[in-house]
């Protein structure tokens, strides 16, 4: 089981950490990150989870994710499920893009501009089934068909907004 710490509402660690999984007071909040590899064409990368993963199996998602372990920071988290996931080394390069908060949730979202050769990913079987590129249109059309992990589309819209030069 992993160890996560727990955060308040405005993002600072409480002190407190819990095993995953285990429920949380209405005032105390967990941290998620989620990366989101761009490519040069403005496409996202994006993976389709594991038929066998309990929740959302089967179901496209962006490109990695994950919780924010006991001790990590948001950076390091992100840095750490690109590479258990995908085998992708980011080196601290990804750009923090919003933070959104959903229930008990606190979500990061970080955003790499990088041209990534498919072939050279070396996908989490247990996680991953597979990965492609798709346009903003793509995506937004597989969480209209209920095939992607229902975000809200303004979020999703908003991670498709190039970076200011």
């Amino acid at each position: 089981m992993e160890l996560i710490d727990l955060y308040n509402s405005n993002g600072e660690k409480t002190g407190r950490q819990i095993l995953r999984g285990t429920p949380v007071s209405p005032d105390e909040f967990f941290l998620v990150v989620h990366l989101c590899v761009f490519d040069s064409s403005g496409r996202m990368l994006i993976q389709r989870r594991s038929p066998e993963k309990p929740r959302w199996g089967g179901i496209w998602d962006l490109s990695a994710g994950g919780f924010v372990l006991a001790g990590e920071s948001s950076i390091e988290a992100v840095s750490r499920e690109a590479s258990e996931e995908l085998g992708l080394s980011v080196c601290g390069s990804p750009r923090f893009c919003l933070r959104a908060r959903f229930s008990q949730v606190l979500d990061d979202f970080y955003c790499l501009y990088e041209d990534i050769d498919l072939n050279s990913l070396t996908l989490q079987k247990e996680e991953v089934s597979e990965v492609r590129w798709a346009s903003r249109e793509e995506v937004l059309s597989l969480l209209d068909q209920e095939q992607f992990i229902s975000y809200e589309r303004s979020i999703l819209e908003t991670l498709f907004v190039p970076p200011a030069s």
